[in-house]
C-alpha cells in the first residue's frame, strides 16, 4: 500500500508529498501523468497505474449533478493553495464539463485545468481565487 501525505497542495499536475511503500519513504514529487501516478523522491521511484488505486483523498468522484453540491463545502476543507479534482464520467450530458464548471463557480472556486483521468473518466482542476485565500484556510 503507498501512502501519499499533503497531495492536497498540487501546483499544475505535480505536488510536493511524502510516500510511503513498502517499508521505504521519501520526500518528492508526485505527478499525474495520462494514466498514472509517479513518484520521484528519496529511495522511491514508482509509476502507478489510475487502475491499480483504490482509495484517493485528494480527488473527488461525481457521477450525478446532485454530487457537485458538495463542492461547496469541500472549498471550506481547502489550504489556500490547494486543488480541487473533480472526476467525473465522460459522454455523460447530466454531468458534462460545463455542468461541472457550472457548480464549481457556484461554488466559488476557479476551473483551471481540464485532463483525461483515464478512458472512461475526466478530471476538472478547481483552485480558491487568488483573491479569495485567506489565512483563515490554511
Amino acid at each position: 500500500m503507498l501512502h501519499l501525505h499533503r497531495l492536497g497542495e498540487l501546483m499544475g499536475a505535480e505536488a510536493t508529498c511524502t510516500a510511503r511503500f513498502k517499508g521505504k519513504s521519501g520526500t518528492g514529487k508526485a505527478r499525474l501523468e495520462t494514466d498514472v501516478l509517479q513518484f520521484r523522491g528519496g529511495e522511491l521511484r514508482l509509476a502507478i497505474p489510475f487502475g491499480q488505486i483504490s482509495k484517493v483523498r485528494i480527488f473527488f468522484g461525481a457521477t450525478t449533478a446532485s454530487d457537485l453540491e458538495r463542492l461547496e463545502t469541500l472549498k471550506t476543507m481547502m489550504k489556500p493553495n490547494a486543488a480541487l479534482w473533480v472526476i467525473r464520467p465522460k459522454g455523460r450530458p447530466e454531468i458534462s464539463e460545463m455542468v461541472v464548471m457550472a457548480a464549481g463557480s457556484a461554488a466559488g472556486l476557479v476551473d483551471v485545468k481540464v485532463v483525461r483521468f483515464s478512458s472512461t473518466h475526466t478530471a476538472e482542476k478547481f483552485v480558491i481565487p487568488l483573491s479569495k485565500r485567506s489565512p483563515a484556510h490554511e
